[in-house]
């Protein structure tokens, strides 16, 4: 077990887990390998870690994943004489540096991002102490995630074509369109309502999300380099307000973030 000490950064947190992991796997492997030594079976490795070049399934794909308190790990801490590696904790499967080191990854999806990945098991053979041979049984699909985004028309087509498949799918929904719908959940819900086999499980308007202003070279510019009645003047703009009531909103936004400043001094 490890204590915080006083003063301690991230870096020496980090580097004190990563020594107390590989100290305790290194005590329990030389044991086991002493034991294995007179005898010709397997000596078989577990760990809920993160290792170093491991991936996961996210929104943008995969990536490499450093997360918390959880230090990644190189698999120079598993020696040659180990017959297997079995690892847990991320969901993808996933060799790791190795034939003999592997992430089982999560018998069935566990998010969205991961609806279009296979999911398997892993069946080991041995001969004596060795690996005689690894492969994978794919887990068959029970209940089918599916991810869909675009415009309304765009996603009210993919609701009534998964609607008439008659399979059971439980939809995630982002509408990415320009224009501002303000009853968004209303219309996603009451088309999906026609199919007994359509669960709607969450609704994102994307469209309010705007990309970040940056330019090569230069920091980007966070809102709060940005003055509100300009961050106000191209909100309407997006959202196609007319001109002359872009001056009469602007006003009235103006007065009340002037009264909102008066009434914070």
């Amino acid at each position: 077990m490890r204590t915080a000490k006083i003063n301690e950064n991230f870096s020496d947190i980090d580097k004190a887990l990563t020594t107390g992991i590989m100290n305790h796997y290194s005590q329990v492997i030389n044991h086991a390998l002493q034991i294995q030594s007179n005898s010709n079976i397997p000596v078989i490795a577990m760990g809920h870690l993160f290792m170093d070049n491991s991936r996961t399934l996210t929104d943008e794909g995969e990536r490499s994943l450093y997360v918390g308190t959880a230090v990644r790990i190189g698999v120079d801490i598993f020696p040659e004489e180990l017959s297997y590696i079995a690892l847990g904790h991320l969901h993808s499967p996933q060799y790791i540096g190795r034939k003999n080191i592997r992430y089982s990854g999560s018998p069935i999806a566990m998010t969205f991002a991961e609806a279009e990945g296979k999911k398997s098991v892993s069946i080991i053979e041995f001969d004596g102490k060795n690996v005689k041979d690894i492969h994978e049984i794919n887990v068959p699909v029970f209940q089918e995630l599916k991810h869909i985004s675009g415009t309304i028309s765009e996603l009210t087509s993919y609701i009534n074509n998964y609607g008439a498949s008659q399979k059971s799918i439980w939809l995630d929904v982002s509408y990415t369109g320009k224009e501002f719908i303000s009853n968004l959940q209303e219309i996603i819900n009451d088309c999906a309502k026609n199919y007994d086999n359509l669960e709607i499980l969450g609704v994102h308007d994307e469209s309010k999300k705007s990309p970040g202003i940056s330019t090569p070279g230069i920091p980007p510019i966070t809102l709060d380099d940005i003055k509100p009645e300009t961050i106000f003047s191209n909100l309407m703009k997006d959202r196609g307000f007319a001109e002359d009531k872009q001056k009469i909103y602007m006003d009235m936004f103006i007065d009340i973030v002037r009264k909102i400043e008066e009434g914070s001094n």
